[in-house]
This record gives structure tokens, sequence and C-alpha cells, in this order.
């Protein structure tokens, strides 16, 4: 017992760190279940936004600073300014996901902020499916027939 040494203090504490780890794993995908299921997303959205979320969390801190939010938008199509400093449509973003002001956004706010994106725009196939249900067989809509079929 002796020729080994501190071995098993070693052991005890390297195992404190595997169970901490796996605690911390659990936990998270916990989190990101219930994330998933309140937010109406399916498995492979999530995937994805975790996927960039990850990649522009440099630090593996877990958060976005202003800098990896931006570079994250970017990634995904959003047209920003040039200048990274002076950009009005960026900082409006950026509002919306620190309105606190705590300089950092976290996954949970991006998966917030990416649902509200996607919701409120309306796929160019579902605009033409409304649009031939409404038209039904004629190549056009008129003015009265939205008004009589869209609320007020």
């Amino acid at each position: 017992y002796m020729c080994f040494g501190n071995q098993p203090q070693a052991l005890r504490s390297s195992w404190s760190q595997l169970i901490g780890s796996i605690n911390r794993a659990i936990n998270e995908t916990e989190n990101q279940i219930l994330i998933r299921d309140s937010k109406g997303l399916s498995e492979e959205q999530l995937k994805e936004y975790r996927s960039s979320f990850n990649h522009f969390d440099r630090d593996n801190s877990g958060m976005l600073d202003k800098n990896e939010y931006r570079s994250c938008l970017l990634s995904l199509g959003y047209n920003l300014g040039s200048d990274p400093n002076n950009d009005p449509r960026f900082d409006d973003l950026w509002t919306k996901v620190d309105p606190n002001e705590t300089g950092h956004v976290t996954f949970e706010l991006f998966v917030d902020f990416m649902t509200r994106e996607t919701v409120d725009q309306d796929t160019s196939e579902q605009v033409l499916a409304s649009f031939k249900i409404l038209a039904g067989d004629k190549p056009y809509i008129t003015a009265d027939l939205l008004k009589k079929e869209l609320p007020p």
C-alpha cells in the first residue's frame, strides 16, 4: 500500500471530477430538453443552434460576448453593417438578447432570440401555399377577396 504513495487520494480526486463532469453533462442535457420542449423546436433545430453557439463561443465560457455574437449572426446570414463599433442594426439585436446589459448571451437567450426570429418569418413556401389557397384556380388574388378572407 505504501509503495503506491498518494494514488488512492489521486483516484478519489479523479473520481470526484468525473462524477462532477457527468452531473454537469446530465444537467446540460436536461436543460436542452426543457428548452426544446418549451420552444417547440425539433431536436435537429436545437442541435443546429447548439452547434452555431459552440462554434462561436471561442473561450468555451458557455456564453457569447458581443464580438462572438456578432460573428455568429453574420454566419447565419444577418445583414449587419461593416463597422462593428457603429452598427445600429446590430446594436438593436444586441439589446434584444442582452436587455440587462450583462455583456454576454447565454445559450438559452440565444435560443429565445433564434426562436423569435424564425417564428416571425414566413418561408416563401408558406406564402406561396397561402396564395394558392386564396386564389383557388386563378393566377391572382383580388383586393376584395383579401379583405373578405383576412382579418382586419
